[in-house]
């Protein structure tokens, strides 16, 4: 599924109401989270990220990696 095609559906939620006044992603970034993310901000909605696990620490994982 296309960047855009999730932003699109995620903006429709935002906008009908079925947000609060901040919006929570949980989990790995991905295509999913960083469409809804693109269409909180367009509609200045505050976004955080709650992240799921502690974590492996091995580094020879790109998320761990990315953990910093």
């Amino acid at each position: 599924m296309r960047i855009m095609d999730l932003v699109f559906g995620a903006e429709y939620y935002l906008r009908i109401g079925y947000s609060t006044s901040i919006d929570s992603l949980s989990g790995s970034i991905n295509d999913r989270s960083i469409g809804w993310s693109l269409a909180a901000v367009k509609l200045l909605v505050p976004v955080e990220h709650i992240e799921a696990s502690a974590g492996s620490h091995d580094m020879r994982m790109p998320e761990e990696v990315n953990r910093g």
